[in-house]
């Protein structure tokens, strides 16, 4: 039974080489800008037709890959776009692709807009930091509740991700710069999230993953400290290490269980040196850009979601190696930079104190034996890097 993995990301990439080194048949669409269809685990699947929209990519996945109503594909999501894909068009797709469950049921839709997140935090006593939900009309009205520095994101950032300019969020140091990302934020019905910061290093960020069957019972749960991240303080992993952590795997794990979760599941939290709890930083119901380190640890979760939708045994779960550093050199290279020339970031530089010894190294693209995504993966960035700064001259 094949896997069909959505995605154009290093996330992508971890998948499928884990899938494939299962010997896993696995199958990526064919853009010209999805680098992970040069992995050598991967099989690109050529459009009969041109895709423009969502009802012709639906047409290619149906018609142009190897499966069948009597041979299914498990269809695998790497990005939340993806999710929401699936899920507005899982009646078709589910004739021929077996879906995970959280997709589904709508769980994960409701999990990836930050709004209904901070809800079910909430009722199921998940400390967060104090935020406000409110749309652009309304945010003026917060500055007298607001404590400085604090974050400004949207509920629903794949919604807006194009208008963004690659950007996560903004940091208002006070009122005024605050006044200033307001007025400019982009048109259109989404609504922001104002969250305060939590104060320290970015390296009290601690991450939970596993996969969550049909009960809600997890299995190769895995625990990982963010050591640094790009774009700093805001950004993704560049440098994470595993690192066990029953605080973060018990909140963690019960906040899945009640909310009857099935399927991939991944959580951030960073410890809130004021008060010393863990808080609820995002949760994401697919792998993330981290979860190869999660592999290097003896951890397979997407394995674990894809021989639960055939119907099959899950993997023997085994004890989480500990110490595996998992970099991705590009983007850490650019995080020490950044700490090495700006002393006064809002936030302090990482910390390691209290990771564990390096046991082993890992990396997100660059893997010598499956090397060609990690040179066409710098060719795009150059080429982007060239782009940026021709546009820059002009």
């Amino acid at each position: 039974m094949p896997a069909i993995i959505l995605g154009k990301s290093a996330t992508a990439l971890y998948a499928i080489r884990e899938l494939g080194r299962e010997g896993v048949n696995v199958f990526v669409e064919n853009s010209s800008d999805n680098f992970t269809k040069h992995s050598k685990y991967a099989q690109a699947v050529k459009s009969s037709i041109t895709i423009n929209s969502d009802n012709d990519r639906v047409e290619y996945l149906l018609n142009d890959f190897p499966v069948s109503e009597q041979n299914k594909g498990v269809l695998i999501a790497c990005s939340d776009q993806d999710i929401d894909f699936i899920y507005n068009n899982v009646e078709k797709l589910s004739t021929k692709y077996l879906i995970q469950n959280s997709i589904q049921d709508g769980s994960a839709t409701t999990i990836m807009d930050k709004e209904g997140l901070l809800k079910l935090c909430i009722e199921n006593d998940i400390a967060i930091p104090a935020c406000w939900t409110k749309n652009k009309a309304q945010l003026n009205s917060l500055i007298k509740d607001i404590e400085f520095p604090c974050i400004i994101k949207p509920t629903l950032i794949h919604e807006v991700k194009t208008l963004m300019a690659g950007r996560k969020l903004w940091v208002a140091k006070n009122s005024t710069e605050y006044e200033n990302i307001i007025d400019n934020l982009p048109e259109g019905n989404t609504e922001w999230i104002i969250q305060e910061m939590i104060p320290g290093p970015e390296s009290e960020i601690w991450l939970y993953s596993a996969f969550f069957d049909s009960e809600s019972n997890p299995h190769h749960a895995f625990t990982a400290r963010k050591l640094r991240q790009y774009p700093p303080g805001f950004g993704s992993a560049s440098l994470v290490c595993s690192a066990e952590n029953n605080e973060l795997k018990d909140i963690s794990e019960k906040f899945f269980n009640n909310i009857g979760f099935k399927g991939i599941g991944a959580a951030e939290f960073k410890r809130d040196p004021r008060d010393g709890k863990l808080k609820m930083i995002e949760i994401n119901p697919r792998p993330s850009l981290w979860f190869g380190v999660s592999t290097a640890a003896n951890k397979y979760i997407t394995t674990c979601a894809y021989k639960d939708a055939k119907g099959q045994p899950l993997p023997t779960d085994q004890v989480q190696l500990n110490g595996v550093f998992w970099r991705y050199w590009l983007k850490d290279l650019f995080s020490i930079a950044f700490y090495s020339l700006n002393k006064k970031f809002i936030l302090p530089s990482p910390n390691f104190k209290g990771a564990p010894k390096k046991v082993k190294a890992a990396t997100p693209v660059f893997v010598i034996n499956d090397i060609k995504p990690s040179l066409v993966e710098l060719l795009q960035l150059t080429k982007k890097a060239i782009s940026r700064l021709s546009k820059g001259n002009r």
